[in-house]
């Protein structure tokens, strides 16, 4: 794409002609392969967000530490000597070297390979070689490695590398109340096992766009799934189980699909404990309710039952996070998520459905990545990168009069709502 191109986009993105758009139904193609308009998400949007780093099982123990990243940034997730959870920039406060150059591991400190600077994994600088011949004790007496914000909700651990930003709480707000669904679900705790992780020539905000959204697709994309009765579908289009509902929240938005997640889930004792009482009428009632969703910007989540044998099906939950490298690279995390107090029979057969669907060679995976890296590709040239895409599905689509529950609700089997909904969030970022 040409240099006056690419400034037209992010003058366009900053001064509301793209929202502007986007509530019209369309957004130019080359908005998955700018580079212009990437760097400015990252200014505006990576810089300003709550960011999904890790789960907290991920480092159960005094020592453990994790290394993360914020597009760019690059940071150290790690639990103290004290059992806290403790997150840092992963730079030395001498000359910016990376303190710790594994992505895992234990250890009570992280010493610097450039000058040696020693700091503990509660973040205190403890040992500079040649102290006394290179630095006076006031000079370091105060040096600590830097932290970004950070919070926790039921596990999950988030950073936001913006000091006056809002805290966790209030970003969430709502929201919360579906997270719930897939990281709520125990009151022992929930757990992960990965993550996996994968580089995929796509742009990020598809994964977004297609989770909160995009059932259309299910119908021709996943047509095989159906085919093989590999997870829960509707007989009549073939497709996975199309949504009853699509929901918006302060983060983010969900299809809430009629199924039996929760009403055949094998810990349904538990997680009737872990829910209100609001929670579990959704989800149990006459016509249960279950889904999966997009928390803003970047993380997805599912819940879904998958078939492991002839006739025989097990419940799988997800928590996905997409971290941009470039328009057209993204870093993809995706975790593998179980009730602690599950019998460890369910948890194998959880974990062989997740492995199944969505694992490296998973059925629904590589049918997703293949059409999002496709449709980054094709936005990339010079005349199609210029074309309109649509998402104009429902556009005087009016608010659900019979949902009582948190947020917007939208009622259609197809509708892409959600997807305008992504978009006025993230302009909201992008012009501010």
């Amino acid at each position: 794409m040409a240099a006056s191109e690419q400034d037209k986009l992010r003058q366009q993105a900053s001064s509301g002609a793209l929202r502007e758009k986007a509530n019209e139904g369309t957004l130019p193609h080359n908005i998955f392969s700018s580079e212009a308009f990437f760097e400015l998400e990252k200014e505006k949007i990576f810089q300003k967000a709550w960011i999904l780093l890790g789960h907290e099982c991920e480092i159960p123990d005094p020592g453990d530490y994790i290394v993360r990243y914020i597009c760019d940034d690059n940071l150290i997730v790690t639990r103290d000597e004290s059992g806290e959870i403790r997150v840092f920039f992963n730079e030395c406060k001498h000359q910016g070297m990376k303190v710790c150059r594994t992505e895992m591991g234990n250890t009570s400190h992280f010493r610097c390979p450039y000058h040696g600077w020693t700091f503990a994994n509660s973040g205190d600088l403890t040992g500079v070689p040649f102290k006394h011949e290179t630095y006076d004790d006031e000079s370091i007496s105060d040096i600590s490695l830097d932290e970004p914000r950070y919070d926790t909700y039921n596990g999950l651990i988030f950073a936001n590398l913006d000091e006056d930003a809002e805290s966790l709480k209030e970003y969430l707000g709502d929201f919360t109340f579906y997270l719930d669904f897939f990281v709520g679900r125990s009151p022992e705790g929930m757990e992960v096992n990965g993550p996996q992780r994968r580089i995929i020539d796509a742009n990020w905000k598809l994964g977004s766009m297609n989770t909160m959204s995009d059932h259309y697709h299910s119908v021709t994309t996943h047509r095989s799934v159906s085919d093989i009765d590999l997870m829960e579908h509707d007989e009549e289009d073939a497709g996975i189980a199309a949504p009853r509902y699509h929901v918006q929240c302060d983060a983010g938005g969900l299809m809430m699909r009629e199924n039996n997640f929760f009403k055949n889930h094998e810990m349904r004792d538990s997680i009737k404990q872990a829910f209100s009482e609001e929670q579990w009428d959704l989800v149990s009632g006459d016509i249960p309710m279950g889904g999966n969703g997009s928390m803003l910007p970047n993380v997805n989540m599912l819940a879904a039952r998958v078939q492991v044998n002839e006739g025989e099906s097990a419940p799988i939950t997800y928590i996905r996070t997409y971290r941009p490298i470039g328009p057209d690279k993204t870093e993809v995390y995706t975790w593998h998520v179980v009730e602690k107090d599950a019998p460890e029979e369910l948890k194998e057969k959880s974990r062989q459905g997740y492995e199944m669907a969505f694992g490296i060679s998973g059925m629904i995976e590589q049918d997703d990545l293949g059409n999002w890296s496709s449709v980054t590709e094709v936005g990339k040239g010079g005349a199609t990168g210029n074309h309109d895409v649509r998402i104009d599905m429902h556009l005087k689509q009016e608010e659900a009069s019979d949902w009582d529950r948190p947020g917007k609700a939208y009622k259609a089997p197809f509708s892409e709502v959600n997807m305008r909904y992504f978009y006025n969030w993230l302009f909201d970022y992008l012009e501010a």
